[in-house]
């Protein structure tokens, strides 16, 4: 059902714009018509990112936004709790909510702060206070061709980002 409705949707529609390159080739395809698709992609708000805060006095990771069944939260668990145990000085720091959100209230060492869901206003400073973006999110299907909006917030925080796995951001900033 829900792919005759979007298969209608798509159909009835005189263009579609979609968020990145890979899901406009996807929707194309579906279409068998390029020319009805376009890209228009996320981005951060410049205004938000221009205020550079302190940094945190010692080395700490950001993942934040949705903890949703896309996001590889079982793996920034582990990455956590393994970074804990060879140099409890690296801190993290995760801000967000979902239906993952169980697995890290189970994390239990001294280099984790949760922080749960913030005002969208609130999320530039926690952000640019860090010294590391982490995106993860789970192999396959749009993870393969997304390009996460908090990729692009780590950019407009000057901030060096680890993403898994490899997927549109890590072949569009690798290439420019």
């Amino acid at each position: 059902l829900q792919k005759k409705l979007a298969q209608f949707t798509y159909n009835a529609s005189s263009h579609i714009i979609t968020v990145t390159a890979g899901c406009q080739k996807i929707i194309a395809e579906y279409l068998q018509d390029k020319s009805r698709v376009s890209v228009l992609r996320n981005g951060f708000d410049e205004e938000l990112y221009t205020q550079k805060g302190q940094k945190r006095p010692v080395f700490t990771c950001v993942f934040h936004g949705n903890l949703g069944l896309m996001q590889n939260i079982k793996l920034l668990k582990e990455v956590i709790e393994k970074t804990f145990t060879r140099d409890p000085k690296i801190q993290f720091v995760v801000a967000g909510s979902g239906p993952q959100e169980h697995l890290l209230q189970t994390v239990r060492t001294t280099n984790f702060q949760f922080f749960g869901e913030l005002r969208q206003s609130e999320i530039p400073a926690k952000i640019m206070s860090c010294h590391l973006g982490l995106s993860f999110r789970n192999d396959g299907g749009y993870s393969d061709i997304a390009f996460p909006v908090k990729v692009y917030e780590y950019i407009g925080a000057e901030l060096p980002t680890i993403t898994t796995p490899v997927s549109e951001a890590v072949l569009e900033l690798r290439d420019n």
